[in-house]
C-alpha cells in the first residue's frame, strides 16, 4: 500500500493468488460497499486479469500491475500491462443467451466486466494497455 491509500498489486502469471487479491480489494473497498457488490467488483476484477494471463501473456511473461484508488465519486481499479495494444471496449457488449446457445468457453468475462463496472481502456504510447474499472459509491440507503 502506497502512502496515498491506493494499493498496487504487481502480478506475474502462475504466481499469484486471487484469495490474496480478494483480500487487499476487501480491505481497500472497506464497508462503502455491500457483501454482495464486493462479491461483482471482485469477479470483475479477476474477470479482467485472468483475460490478460489468458490472452496478452499467453506465450510470453510479463507482469500486470494493478492500482486501486479512491476517487471522489467512487473507486477506480486500473490494470496496466505491456502488451499488444487491445481494446476490449471496442467489442460490442456480448449477449449472453447467445453465449450459452454458442456453448463456446469465452466471451462471459468481457460481458461481466462491463455489466458491473464503468470500463475503459487507453493505449500507452509505446504500447501496452490502462484497463480503468471504476464502481460509483453506493448511497448510504444502499450500503445500510
Amino acid at each position: 500500500m502506497s502512502s496515498s491509500g491506493n494499493i498496487v498489486l504487481s502480478l506475474r502469471k502462475g504466481d499469484y493468488s486471487l484469495e490474496e487479491i480478494r483480500k487487499s480489494l476487501e480491505e481497500f473497498l472497506g464497508p462503502r460497499f455491500r457483501p454482495l457488490d464486493r462479491n461483482r467488483i471482485f469477479l470483475a476484477l479477476e474477470e479482467a486479469l485472468v483475460n490478460v494471463f489468458e490472452h496478452t501473456y499467453r506465450h510470453v511473461d510479463g507482469t500486470l500491475e494493478i492500482t486501486m484508488s479512491h476517487q471522489s465519486d467512487g473507486v477506480c481499479l486500473e490494470l496496466k500491462d505491456d502488451g499488444p495494444v487491445f481494446d476490449p471496449t471496442s467489442i460490442p457488449m456480448p449477449d449472453p443467451e447467445i453465449l450459452a446457445a454458442s456453448g463456446g468457453d469465452g466471451g462471459y468475462g468481457l460481458f461481466l466486466m462491463r455489466s458491473i463496472m464503468h470500463v475503459e481502456h487507453k493505449a500507452g504510447p509505446e504500447g501496452g494497455n490502462r484497463l480503468i474499472l471504476k464502481k460509483r459509491y453506493p448511497s448510504v440507503e444502499e450500503v445500510s
